[in-house]
């Protein structure tokens, strides 16, 4: 259960001003008996995205990026061969559709997500748990990455991409880059904002952080 409790009204140094909602998240048994209390908040700060349409143009574009991003596979990249300062290929993962939504959801494996009857048995067992669509069927959290009438209803105005899903990017840009002769021992991702459901590329950081990779020597 969620209530209400201030919104306060804060300096920024990208807008002048922001509004900082905060909210006492109640933990409660399946008898209704309070075992925790969290305080959450947010801010808002996707209200002034709309969703676009895609061009076909901006389709080409695209195609023509994934056409040319390589994979280092077998060949080895080697220490040696490193220059600091020197940058890594770039990968593309646009646009951002609730397919790909799914698709990732299917490979990861999703907490909350399931159907039919084991669907109603966790809704049964976790009432609190589930969010109603706009029909009045419950829903599981991740919904919000597929459905943007709840996204919308969460404060954010299309559905949106998975944290783990942007930090699995970070990751196969870097295992692209090292190949199959380096190795990934360490990654590390700060997310700012989300990646939205058909809104196109607006120049904004929404991920930033870094790796460690180990590679081997010239023989």
């Amino acid at each position: 259960m969620v209530t209400f409790q201030d919104l306060q009204e804060l300096p920024s140094r990208f807008a002048g001003r922001k509004f900082k909602q905060i909210s006492l998240v109640h933990f409660l048994t399946q008898d209704d008996e309070e075992v925790a209390q969290v305080e959450a908040w947010g801010k808002g700060k996707y209200r002034y995205l709309q969703p676009q349409k895609y061009t076909a143009n901006d389709l080409t574009n695209i195609a023509d990026e994934y056409a040319t991003e390589t994979c280092r596979a077998a060949k080895p990249l080697y220490w040696d061969d490193l220059e600091i300062g020197q940058q890594t290929p770039s990968i593309v993962r646009d646009p951002y559709t609730t397919t790909i939504a799914v698709a990732f959801e299917q490979a990861w494996g999703g907490l909350f997500t399931r159907s039919h009857g084991f669907w109603f048995d966790l809704v049964s067992r976790h009432p609190a748990l589930w969010l109603q669509n706009e029909h009045g069927v419950p829903e599981p959290p991740e919904a919000v990455h597929w459905d943007s009438a709840l996204a919308r209803s969460a404060g954010v105005p299309t559905a949106y991409d998975y944290g783990p899903e942007l930090i699995s990017w970070m990751a196969t840009m870097l295992s692209n880059w090292c190949g199959d002769q380096g190795r990934l021992v360490g990654l590390n991702c700060e997310i700012g904002r989300f990646n939205l459901w058909a809104i196109c590329q607006r120049g904004e950081r929404t991920v930033k952080g870094n790796g460690q990779v180990v590679l081997p020597r010239r023989p």
